[in-house]
């Protein structure tokens, strides 16, 4: 018989809602797609390299729809979205 497909976007989606700043601060990507250079740096893992690089990607493309967007920014890879999204990821 066929295999059961399970669906995991829902949950996807429900993890890409929100990221963390260093202090625990929730931020939505609403919220995240008004920051400036400074306020990007309170992000773990983002420094004043890969904050300028979010900051010419949304310039250049617009406003992130999702986290899941900034994978596509030089600097980000799937480490470092995963620590946003998830302060206890290791």
């Amino acid at each position: 018989m066929g295999e059961a497909v399970t669906d995991n976007s829902s949950q996807n989606d429900l993890n890409s809602l929100y990221a963390f700043q260093r202090d625990g601060t929730q931020v939505s990507i609403e919220q995240f797609n008004k920051m400036t250079l400074e306020e990007l740096k309170n992000f773990t893992g983002i420094g004043e390299v890969t904050a300028q690089a979010i900051l010419s990607y949304r310039n250049e493309k617009g406003q992130f729809a999702s986290f899941d967007e900034l994978i596509n920014v030089k600097g980000i890879g799937q480490k470092k979205l995963d620590k946003l999204l998830n302060p206890s990821f290791d």
